[in-house]
């Protein structure tokens, strides 16, 4: 019997490197099933005993390999950031307590892991899932490497995210961060779950930095414009949360601060005489410019400025549209929801002329009424910065690259 343990040993090395006669019989039992469930594949293709038990994907990955451990791989592998790819939306989240990661002041701190899904278009599904073939996903090692993990191959979702879109496809990849998911994704719910098995996952371009805010990332349509206001001081972030928040409406003590900054912070002759702007408020100098400037009149009702009210598209446009003197446009714009003699019309026709607003989406409409995001604000100011045309009388801040 030793013989035959010894010469079989000898046999297995050639095939699966050095084998000793302890670990023989664990290999052979391991080679046994590997005949059993998948005779064919282990007998005709160059794969070990373990691919063919554990069936890894449909690869010829090593049942060890990462591409075989169950788990998805990281979006900066493939695309090299650390956010879903474009078309690509959140499905859901879970988060693992304690991560040395995301450590704080020497305390760990949670860590928080998103799944990206590409979306189903016309195809139906079941359980909020549709195939990879009608998300357009396939199924294999990201990037083709036993040593990435799966992309493309789970079809499942947890949910706390668009929520309201039915049918997600397989997940694609996944991505991390430090900051609880429904700060930085207003689709994401605040619903917890927790796998802390993912603990050590890892990748060292999860440590590369995309920007000044995690979120804002690479491919949004106000990625640039975000990066262009914050190196030009016109904003850092919301309070000390470290965070742009994109989709927080902006009001009106914000919009005029970031008009302010862009004309290079100019100090008023005189100061406003608004009873609702304190004299010690962060945007007390903006809103004297802002009423020396003829940028804004406050509401003529009240003699109040109303810093808290909620800035609509009409509204900020038309703000803009004063910055620069007020120019009279050389075309009518196109929206159907803009009428003749309103008093945004002259800015909107201006605003369109210099393609500082497109309207919104497809819509092929403006929506003057619709309360202005953070995104969009700071976007508009970055496309008039970069179009010498639009300024009319008003010589352009030192912010203004032509």
């Amino acid at each position: 019997m030793t013989r035959l343990i010894d010469r079989l040993a000898s046999s297995l090395e050639r095939r699966s490197g050095d084998v000793g006669r302890r670990s023989l019989l664990k290999r052979a039992a391991v080679a046994g099933t590997a005949l059993v469930v998948a005779p064919k594949d282990y007998a005709l293709k160059p794969l070990s005993a373990y691919a063919a038990v554990c069936s890894c994907n449909g690869s010829s990955c090593d049942c060890s390999s990462l591409c075989c451990d169950g788990y998805t791989e990281f979006c900066c592998t493939i695309t090299g950031v650390n956010w879903c790819p474009p078309g690509a939306v959140t499905g859901g989240w879970w988060k693992v307590d304690s991560s040395s990661y995301c450590a704080s002041g020497g305390v760990a701190r949670p860590r928080y892991y998103l799944d990206c899904h590409n979306q189903c278009g016309s195809c139906g599904c079941t359980g909020g899932v549709c195939s990879g073939a009608c998300a357009g996903t396939s199924c294999g090692c990201a990037n083709g490497s036993c040593a990435n993990r799966k992309s493309g191959c789970t079809r499942f979702r947890y949910g706390q995210c668009n929520a309201g879109t039915p049918c997600l496809g397989p997940i694609i990849c996944r991505i991390v961060t430090c900051t609880p998911p429904w700060q930085i994704d207003p689709a994401c719910s605040s619903a917890a779950l927790t796998d802390n098995n993912t603990r050590y996952h890892h990748r060292p371009c999860l440590e590369k930095s995309f920007g000044p805010f995690p979120d804002v990332p690479p491919g949004r349509y106000y990625y640039s414009a975000v990066l262009w206001a914050h190196q030009e001081q016109i904003t850092t972030g919301v309070g000390d949360t470290g965070l742009f928040k994109p989709f927080e409406v902006v009001n009106r003590a914000q919009a005029i601060t970031m008009l302010w900054r862009m004309m290079d912070q100019p100090r008023a002759s005189k100061r406003h005489t608004f009873p609702d702007v304190p004299s010690n408020s962060w945007y007390d100098r903006a809103v004297s410019w802002g009423v020396q400037a003829r940028v804004t009149e406050g509401f003529w009702d009240t003699g109040q400025y109303r810093p808290l009210v909620q800035m609509t598209r009409a509204q900020a446009v038309t703000m803009l549209w004063r910055m620069v003197g007020r120019p009279k446009p050389s075309r009518r714009h196109a929206f159907p929801d803009v009428p003749s003699g309103a008093w945004f019309e002259d800015p909107v026709s201006w605003a369109v002329q210099h393609g500082i607003t497109t309207g919104v989406g497809d819509t092929g409409r403006f929506q003057p009424h619709t309360v202005l995001d953070r995104a969009q604000l700071v976007t508009f100011l970055w496309r008039l910065a970069g179009r010498a045309a639009a300024w009319g009388s008003t010589p352009p801040p030192s912010t203004v690259r032509f």
